[in-house]
């Protein structure tokens, strides 16, 4: 018995002295192929013949991190390192490759943008999910354009990062508090100054909720009216989101603004518009009562009309046919001497005129709709409507093409 106690002294002994000394090197080994490391019943990590899976107990890769990882030191293929990351060997990376057409960026944060067959646009996800993440874009072919758009608006303060034919392009874009920027680019993109220059309102409708209609360039903030929302009321839009409206009695007021009113005889309105036939009434996409107005008729036409303060006459321009269900974006565009219609940067109708100044009026602007005061309205619009912009001065023919372009 006393040997038994001199025994169990001695070995609760070591156990003390092997807690407390260092040990260079342990070998943890399973004989189910798997490893887990728990909290109480819960499942922290796993390790198995995949991978290591913190977060997760389903390792898609090597290192599967679900959620937050924090390291003050990691060091891959040696024993000690002098930074944070320390790799001695190689580093490779997964990628994804896109084609031409409209294309939403992944989880791959390495993207390949094939334009050999056509124009290629690209979709970031929204930076609210990918804060301190970075993207590499590579164009690999110099063939046809690139395009890169963010579903929360701007890029470094563009629309788009726009890259034409001819180049091999590589882009590296960072996400940060909600928001998209340019970090370096082998060509300078077209920045798509003309597409902010003179901006005097600007309805993206991209809001999730709600019933404000934010002007994303000033201050003329609208309503939708008659339990019209946000919430049930957006599609997926030619950028980001677009409202859609049943042609019923969706409208939204926009309360009257100085700015609304171009000061010269310039002005610009550009619209992406899908439209639903057949139609019984003309659908007003847009009204500035005694001042400009775009609509498409019963014949399916696109009317655009501009009223000079003096003399005080109008001009009004008349398109060919325009096709249903299909996104277009129609443009009017008044120069001082002409009013002119526009789809897809093309020029469709024209009437010439002087234009001196716009009829000044207090009225309100309304878009989807012409007459508040009657529901159901005879001039409803049925359809979406997106990303629509007012400027003070008059595009040319190629900058409504080049502006056209970068959207598709």
């Amino acid at each position: 018995m006393k040997a038994l106690k001199i025994i169990l002294a001695g070995f609760f002994a070591m156990s003390i002295f092997c807690v407390w000394c260092p040990i260079s090197h342990a070998r943890v080994a399973s004989s189910t192929g798997t490893l887990d490391m728990t909290i109480g019943t819960d499942v922290k990590a796993r390790l198995n013949s995949t991978g290591l899976g913190i977060g997760t107990t389903s390792p898609a890769a090597n290192l599967h991190v679900m959620g937050n990882a924090r390291m003050d030191q990691l060091i891959i293929g040696a024993t000690q390192g002098s930074s944070n990351l320390h790799v001695e060997g190689s580093m490779g990376y997964s990628f994804e490759n896109y084609s031409a057409g409209d294309n939403t960026l992944g989880a791959h944060t390495l993207a390949f943008a094939d334009s050999s067959s056509g124009n290629v646009s690209l979709t970031l996800p929204s930076s609210d999910n990918h804060d301190g993440q970075i993207f590499t874009i590579k164009k690999i072919s110099t063939s046809n354009d690139l395009s890169i758009k963010s579903p929360d608006g701007t890029i470094d303060g563009h629309d788009l990062l726009f890259y034409s034919s001819g180049n091999f392009d590589s882009i590296r874009v960072l996400s940060s508090s909600n928001s998209w920027y340019l970090m370096d680019s082998m060509n300078e993109p077209s920045a798509l100054s003309l597409a902010s220059d003179n901006l005097v309102a600007h309805y993206r409708f991209d809001e999730s909720s709600g019933n404000t209609v934010n002007d994303s360039a000033g201050a003329a903030h609208g309503e939708l009216m008659n339990d019209f929302s946000f919430s049930g009321c957006c599609i997926d839009g030619v950028v980001g989101k677009a409202l859609s409206f049943d042609g019923q009695d969706d409208r939204v007021i926009i309360p009257n603004q100085s700015s609304l009113i171009p000061s010269g005889n310039l002005l610009t309105v550009n619209v992406w518009v899908n439209y639903i036939a057949p139609m019984v009434n003309q659908y007003t996409i847009i009204r500035k009562n005694n001042t400009y107005d775009m609509r498409i008729n019963t014949n399916q036409k696109f009317w655009a009309k501009a009223k000079n303060e003096v003399p005080a006459d109008s001009a009004v321009a008349l398109s060919p046919v325009l096709p249903d269900s299909t996104w277009m974006m129609l443009s009017f565009v008044v120069d001082g001497n002409s009013v002119d219609t526009y789809k897809n940067g093309e020029l469709m109708a024209s009437d010439s005129h002087d234009f001196i100044s716009f009829n000044s009026t207090n009225a309100d602007m309304y878009i989807g709709d012409a007459d508040l005061t009657t529901t159901p309205g005879p001039n409803n619009f049925f359809g979406a409507l997106d990303d629509m912009r007012i400027y003070d001065r008059a595009f040319t023919a190629a900058e409504l093409l080049e502006l056209y372009n970068t959207y598709r």
